[in-house]
């Protein structure tokens, strides 16, 4: 019985561990689309300047 319960804890945790991961690149993707957006917005900016 105690095998089996520290089997399922086990699964648990592997997982957690895979959402966790999957979480991890979702955020990543999300922060190139977000640097890539202050890229655009910084030339966006420095075009401006060159204007005034």
């Amino acid at each position: 019985m105690r095998a089996y319960q520290n089997n399922q804890n086990l699964d648990d945790l592997c997982q957690q561990r895979d959402h966790a991961k999957q979480e991890v690149e979702r955020l990543k993707a999300e922060l190139k689309l977000a640097e890539a957006e202050v890229t655009r917005l910084d030339e966006e900016v420095s075009q401006l300047e060159q204007r005034v």
